[in-house]
C-alpha cells in the first residue's frame, strides 16, 4: 500500500522523489529526480511503507541563508593648506569607513611643530620663522583592524610677508611702504617693552628700569669670560642681549674696549632659552656675587619658578666638556648644588649625549643644559632632540665651550636665532 506524505519547503527548488515498494531510497536506477526553480512549492514523496504514519520535516534546509558581506577599507582624502609662520595651522582630512568600523588613526614623519589628533585626524600647530620650509612624505593612516588606508601629504610653511619685510628691511614683501613702517614701529615698541620687562626681572630693577633704593638691583655685575668664550649677536624680535662687554680683561691690555654681546635670552611660543658665550661659573674668581645672582635669576626666568630652593627640580646635562681647562660638568653641578641646597637632580655625566638625549628628555625635565661638544655622535640626533624639547616646552640653557664654533654649536645657534660673531 502506498501512502502519500505532503510537506512544504521554503526553498528555491522543487524536488520530486519517487520510489517503488521494496527498494532502498536513493539506490535504485528507477528513481526520478526533477529540479526546477519554482518557489513556495510543495513536495510529495510516495513511499511504499504500510507502517509509516508520522509527518517528516526537512530541517536541514535553510532558505534564509545569506551571503556574508566583505570588509571594505577606510578612505582618507583632503588637500593640506599652506602654512604661514606665526599663524595657526589647521588641516582636517576626511576620514570615513564604509562599514562604519571604529578606526585607529596614526601619523608618521610629521614636523615637531605639528600636533595630531588621534580621534579626528586633525593636524594643528603654529610654525615659527625657524620652521619655514617644505615637509614632504607625511603619512596619515586609518586602520579598521583588518584593512588600512594611508594618505601621503606634503605641508609647506611660508613666511609672513610683513614679518619678512621687518626681518630683512625689504619693503617689496608688503603692498605699501607705509604698511611696513607702521608695522615696524609697532613691532619695535612692543619688543622694547617686552625686552625692558625681561631686563627688569633679571636685574631686579624698577618698572622704569631704574635701580631700586634697597640695593637689591644687579647693577654691578662682574664676569670675566676670558678669551675662551664666544661673542654673540641677537636677532631682533626673537631674542635680546642681557650682558655686553664694557671692560678689558687682564690679558687684553692695549686693546680698545668694544661692546659685544656675551649673553642672550629668547622666548618662543612654547619655551624660553638662554645662551651664554662661555660658562659664567667655570671659575669662581671670574664672577662676583651679583654675577652669580644674575645666573640664578636667569634659571628662575627660564623655568618660571620664583623660588628654586623650595622644591626639587630635574636637570638634563648634555654635550658638556670635563677637562682641565674646561671643567664645565663638575663646576655646573657644584654651582647648582650650592645655589639650590641640593634640590637639583641630574643625569650621570655623558649619559645623555647623542642618540640618548631624546630618551633623557621627559615631561619631568625642568631644564636642559647643553653645549657644543659633539664627540662621536651624530649632529642630527642632537638637534632633533633639542628642537623637540623646545616644542615640548622644556627650557634650555646653552653654555658655549671655548671661543670657536663647532658644527653642533652652529646647528644649535640656528635653532636659537643666535649668530656667532667671533672668538673673544
Amino acid at each position: 500500500m502506498h501512502k502519500i506524505f505532503h510537506f512544504s519547503l521554503s526553498v528555491g527548488i522543487t524536488a520530486v522523489l519517487l520510489g517503488c515498494s521494496g527498494e532502498n531510497k536513493g539506490s535504485s536506477s528507477s528513481e526520478l529526480l526533477e529540479i526546477s526553480s519554482t518557489t513556495n512549492i510543495s513536495t510529495s514523496i510516495a513511499h511504499s511503507s504500510s507502517s509509516l504514519s508520522q509527518t517528516n520535516s526537512l530541517s536541514s534546509l535553510n532558505s534564509a541563508s545569506s551571503v556574508p558581506q566583505l570588509n571594505r577599507a577606510p578612505s582618507i582624502s583632503g588637500n593640506p593648506i599652506l602654512g604661514v609662520e606665526g599663524k595657526s595651522y589647521l588641516f582636517s582630512p576626511v576620514i570615513t569607513d564604509p562599514d562604519g568600523d571604529a578606526l585607529t588613526l596614526s601619523i608618521t614623519n610629521a614636523p615637531a611643530w605639528l600636533s595630531f589628533d588621534k580621534e579626528t585626524g586633525t593636524l594643528s600647530g603654529i610654525p615659527d620663522s625657524t620652521e619655514i620650509g617644505t615637509y614632504p612624505n607625511i603619512h596619515i593612516t586609518a586602520d579598521d583592524g583588518v584593512l588600512q588606508e594611508s594618505m601621503q601629504i606634503e605641508i609647506e610653511v611660508t613666511y609672513d610677508p610683513l614679518e619678512q619685510a621687518i626681518r630683512t628691511g625689504d619693503t617689496r614683501f608688503v603692498k605699501t611702504v607705509q604698511t611696513y613702517y607702521d608695522a615696524l614701529q609697532e613691532t619695535t615698541t612692543a619688543q622694547q617693552k617686552n625686552d625692558r620687562e625681561h631686563l627688569n626681572t633679571l636685574f631686579n630693577l624698577n618698572s622704569d628700569g631704574s635701580e631700586k633704593i634697597d640695593g637689591t638691583s644687579l647693577t654691578r655685575v662682574t664676569w670675566d669670560p676670558t678669551h675662551d668664550a664666544a661673542l654673540l649677536e641677537t636677532t631682533f624680535g626673537n631674542n635680546q642681549s642681557i650682558l655686553m662687554s664694557n671692560a678689558l680683561g687682564s690679558n687684553a691690555s692695549g686693546h680698545a674696549i668694544q661692546k659685544n654681546t656675551l649673553a642672550i635670552i629668547g622666548e618662543t611660543s612654547t619655551t624660553r632659552y638662554a645662551v651664554f658665550g662661555g660658562n659664567p661659573v667655570r671659575r669662581a674668581s671670574h664672577i662676583n656675587e651679583q654675577g652669580n645672582q644674575l645666573v640664578d635669576n636667569v634659571v628662575s626666568w627660564l623655568t618660571k619658578r620664583s623660588n628654586l630652593k623650595a622644591a626639587p627640580f630635574n636637570i638634563v646635562m648634555a654635550h658638556l666638556d670635563q677637562s682641565f681647562y674646561f671643567p664645565d660638568e663638575a663646576q655646573l653641578e657644584a654651582w647648582f648644588d650650592g645655589t639650590y641646597n641640593q634640590q637639583v637632580t641630574y643625569n650621570a655625566r655623558n649619559t645623555c649625549d647623542g642618540a640618548a638625549l631624546k630618551n633623557c628628555l621627559t615631561k619631568n625635565t625642568d631644564l636642559l643644559v647643553i653645549s657644543q661638544v659633539l664627540g662621536e655622535h651624530e649632529i642630527s640626533e642632537v638637534v632633533t632632540a633639542v628642537n623637540n624639547a623646545m616644542q615640548a616646552g622644556i627650557p634650555l640653557l646653552y653654555i658655549h665651550h671655548n671661543g670657536n664654533l663647532t658644527a653642533l654649536g652652529s646647528a644649535l645657534f640656528s635653532l636659537f636665532d643666535v649668530t656667532y660673531a667671533g672668538d673673544s
